[in-house]
This record gives structure tokens, sequence and C-alpha cells, in this order.
């Protein structure tokens, strides 16, 4: 969700985007600062209600929005008339060479100093498909003469689930980059935190295949290497995740796959009937039969929000040959796997375990 702000730059609701850009175009100093506001781990919409102010009298039950075609339509407008200023916006940033650093709000989780040097870099990607500009963050491990990490170092390529956002992840990336000795990038999808555009499941797609390029061609990261590349997708992040694994273009340079929490289709976690497939979205149950790459499927046994049978159903439909060992997590649900230490360090040691098998 984006809003308008007094100077009349658009900000995002999730990350405050403050350009150091003043009035007349010219750039300050050359940056911009992707600024996380305090992140809660709840939808969109919880994170815009408005505040009613209290008064001294007995609550009054409000009538619910009527949903109807018109609003849906009114909505998708306003949206497509914010993504389109935040693009021009973008654009001229673009065209006068700015710069972004990511300052993280001081509320949030810190990672620990640690002995491992990890470097945190922020840009903005252009995807012309989805009209926008994808917000990146880069954590790559700068220590290449550490005896305790691999050698050839992998790049773990992160698609997040849909209540968080960059700044909510920070600290997981931090966890992966020094506890797997991988490289870490992750994004915010069209619509999402500090990236510019709308919300589509088409918009994902083409969001991942502009990281996913970006990474395989940087030298610092993939460099062009198709073992180096790890695809990991949690929850709605399996959708563009098993796309990119499956798509004739880039399978081929993908080095492995996790999905974390995932779902066979988006209609499939509202019903099993296929009444209404012509309107199902992230056929993952199908695109999954394709990958050419070792592929691990982590999901709780008591996730409430996507069954557990969807996690058995995708590590079933992977091809023999790229089937790895999964982790079905006992008393664990959708968003709570690595919620304590000992279930941290089993993570680690599992996605280790994982990664060496890539080879």
């Amino acid at each position: 969700a984006n809003s308008e702000n007094d100077d009349g730059k658009v900000a995002s609701s999730a990350d405050a985007l403050e350009s150091l850009v003043s009035a007349d175009g010219e750039s300050k100093n050359g940056e911009v600062e992707m600024k996380k506001i305090k992140s809660k781990n709840t939808s969109k919409s919880d994170n815009i209600k408005s505040q009613r102010a209290k008064v001294p009298q007995e609550p009054v039950a409000e009538e619910p929005e009527v949903m109807t075609a018109s609003t849906l339509s009114d909505r998708q407008r306003t949206l497509v008339k914010k993504a389109r200023k935040v693009y021009n916006n973008n654009k001229a940033d673009a065209k006068n060479s700015v710069t972004y650093r990511f300052v993280l709000d001081p509320s949030l989780r810190q990672p620990r100093s640690r002995s491992i040097e990890i470097e945190r870099s922020a840009t903005k990607l252009h995807d012309p498909k989805s009209r926008s500009y994808i917000a990146v963050l880069s954590y790559r491990i700068l220590d290449a003469d550490n005896a305790s990490l691999p050698q050839n170092r992998k790049t773990l390529l992160y698609s997040h689930g849909n209540a968080t956002d960059l700044g909510a992840m920070n600290f997981m990336c931090h966890y992966l980059c020094r506890g797997l000795g991988v490289n870490v990038v992750i994004y915010d999808y069209s619509g999402y935190g500090a990236s510019g555009g709308v919300p589509r499941e088409e918009n994902t797609y083409s969001n991942i295949m502009t990281v996913f390029n970006y990474i395989y061609n940087e030298p610092t990261l993939g460099n062009q290497d198709s073992s180096s590349i790890l695809v990991y997708g949690q929850s709605v992040g399996s959708g563009p995740s098993c796309y990119v694994s499956s798509n004739s273009a880039t399978r081929d340079k993908v080095g492995g796959l996790i999905l974390h929490s995932p779902f066979m289709s988006g209609m499939r976690v509202l019903t099993p009937s296929r009444a209404l497939a012509c309107l199902d979205i992230f056929p993952n149950i199908t695109r999954i039969t394709k990958v050419r790459c070792p592929t691990m499927i982590i999901h709780g046994m008591k996730d409430k929000e996507v069954d557990v049978s969807h996690g058995f159903a995708l590590h079933n439909a992977v091809p023999e040959e790229c089937k790895r060992d999964p982790w079905f997590v006992q008393n664990a649900g959708h968003n709570d796997i690595c919620d304590s230490q000992q279930r941290m360090e089993e993570y680690i040691r599992r996605l280790k375990r994982f990664i060496d098998g890539m080879e």
C-alpha cells in the first residue's frame, strides 16, 4: 500500500522511502534511504486501518464494507495511479544516478555482531514487464579467506511470505548468511514495501526473473555459475520460486530449490475442488514436476493456514532424481518453524546438509 506525503512524493506504508532529492530534482547527496517503519506480522490491510478517536460511549459496531465490482475497480484504479507516480519518481532517480541505503528501524531486532563480516547493500532494479523498480537487499560475505566457510560460495535468492517485507526479514537474512556461509539476496514484490508497481501474480514472476538475472550476471554473486544459485520460497514466495525453477529460460541455471510452508496452488488453499480451476493462481503442483535441480520441502505438521497435505503433495510431485529429504516439523504451524533456538539449529543443520548435497 502506498500513500502520498506532503511533498507530493509517494511513500510506502510498510517501508518509508525517504528520497534525498530536492524539489527541483537535484540530488542532495546522491543517496536515498530505505527506512523501515516498525513491522508487525500483520497483513497490509491491518497496517493501514485508520485510528478512531475514543469517545465515552458504548462502541457501535461498524457496518461491514460491501465489496462490489465498482469498489474493487475504484481501488485498482487508485493503486495504478499511485504506482505510476512511484514509477516516474524512481525513473527520475535512476536517470540522476541516485543510490540507496537501507536503514533498519531501531525498534526491530538487530543481529548480533559475529566474526564473519557481512556487507549489506541496497538497490532498485528496473523491471519493465511489471513497470516497476524492485527494492533489493544483498547480504554478501566478505571473509573470502575464512577456513570455516564454504569455498564455493552460493547465493540464496529469498522470496518472502505475504505478511512481511525487507526490514522484517533482515534478522533472518543475517542468520542464514552466517549460519550457512552463503550470500543472501531478498526483494520486495511489486506493490510491497519499498518496491513500486501493483501487487499481481504475473508481476511476482517478472520480479523474480529480474532479480534472478541480476544475481546470475553479478560477478560477486552468481558469476554465471549454474550451480551457485539456491532459490528459496516461503509461503506465497513458493509461487515465484517454482516459476523461476521450472521456467525453460532459467531452470538449468538453478542449483537448488527450497520451499518453506508452500501450497499446491492458490485456489487449493481454499478448496480441493477443481470447479474454479480457471481462476487458480500460482500452480506450484504443476510447475514443480518440471524442476531439474535438488528440491527440499519444509512444512509444519500443524499448519492451519496451508495444510501440511500441500507439502506432502509437492514433495511427491518432485521428479525422483531431484527429491531430497523433506522436513515435516512436528508441533509447528505456518510461521513458527524457526521460533525456538532448538528448531533454528535443526533448521540450519538440515539446510547445510541439503546444500552439501547440491554438488
